[in-house]
């Protein structure tokens, strides 16, 4: 199963630069101006849209397994795609 994990931008940032991530997960994040979506673990890949909505549209039909967590500081809020 794939996880989504929405970080807060510094988090993020530091997701994007490390070497090391987690099995399975990619992340997300809200730059106000774009949503930006990393997948390290399957297709090293690194999507940027418009919107979230845009980015969970994709999500949902890119990883239709998915389940999503949103996570600023402290997990607040658990979803499905």
């Amino acid at each position: 199963m794939t996880i989504f994990i929405e970080l807060s931008n510094e988090a993020f940032d530091e997701v994007f630069e490390s070497s090391e991530v987690q099995a399975q997960t990619i992340y997300g994040t809200d730059y106000g101006s774009s949503y930006e979506v990393l997948d390290k673990a399957r297709e090293h890949a690194h999507f940027i849209f418009q919107t979230k909505q845009e980015a969970r549209k994709f999500i949902s039909r890119k990883y239709p397994e998915c389940s999503i967590n949103y996570q600023m500081d402290l997990f607040e809020e658990v979803g499905a795609c």
